[in-house]
């Protein structure tokens, strides 16, 4: 479960897990104007437990995987959407 913590409407939210044992959890979402339409950027922020701090390479990179695919298929969905729209 997330709460919205902050919100631009139309330009970025902050949410924050709920429920996790990691009270640190958040995730931005922000929107920029870009030379070709609209960039959708995320950042996310979590802890690294001290028993797992020789793994915090791979589980950076395993982060950044699985936001990379959530934005792949967010763009899909949107592109898809457009194309729905004015086809």
């Amino acid at each position: 479960m997330n709460e919205v913590m902050e919100e631009i409407e139309e330009r970025y939210s902050l949410v924050r897990g709920i429920g996790t044992d990691d009270d640190s959890l958040r995730q931005a979402y922000l929107l920029r104007d870009s030379g070709s339409g609209t960039r959708l950027e995320s950042r996310l922020t979590f802890t690294i437990p001290a028993a797992l701090s020789e793994r915090t390479e791979s589980l950076v990179e395993e982060s950044r995987y699985r936001l990379h695919q959530q934005l792949h298929r967010i763009k899909r969905l949107v592109e898809d959407g457009i194309h729905a729209t004015y086809a």
